[in-house]
């Protein structure tokens, strides 16, 4: 769920049509449009922002004090976590590196014409509406989307792998 945090306070974003956003600040509907400039927040911004007391008392500099919320500060969170396989080799040459869970497990040493049917039938998707939707992304990027799928599907239907 994503959220809209303006000077009024902390709604939720019920919808985004277009150029606009519907908003939910405590029953009350506003119609907002979209701009660089708005703080949109996610569900873990939320729990980030849980230590700082009264969401609405919640300010970005406060979250900038602790610390900023980018992809990289993201990857450095969950770095340590990784493990670096020598026994496997992605399409570039590099040694993987993966969060050695069940499904990367199940799935290293997968290259991207063997993942995509893998995955589409995990999944119970047909393997085209997969490339469609992944296929202008570098091969990497297509992997992990591809494996992050598996993940949330196995997490919605709560099966071992």
């Amino acid at each position: 769920m994503n959220y809209l945090k303006t000077e009024t306070g902390l709604g939720t974003i019920i919808e985004k049509k277009g150029a606009w956003l519907t908003v939910d600040f405590d029953g009350e509907i506003e119609k907002i449009r979209s701009s660089a400039d708005l703080e949109i927040l996610t569900d873990e911004d939320i729990a980030m922002m849980s230590e700082f007391g009264d969401q609405t008392d919640f300010t970005m500099d406060d979250l900038e004090e602790e610390e900023v919320h980018t992809m990289s500060n993201q990857l450095k969170r969950y770095r340590p976590r990784y493990v670096t396989h020598d026994d496997a080799v992605s399409e570039s040459g590099r040694k993987v590196v993966d969060n050695n869970d069940e499904v990367a497990a199940g799935l290293r040493g997968m290259w991207i014409e063997t993942l995509y049917p893998t995955v589409a039938k995990i999944l119970g998707v047909p393997e085209s509406e997969l490339r469609e939707r992944y296929g202008h992304l570098n091969k990497g990027q297509q992997s992990m989307n591809l494996r992050n799928r598996v993940r949330g599907h196995l997490n919605r239907v709560k099966v071992e792998v």
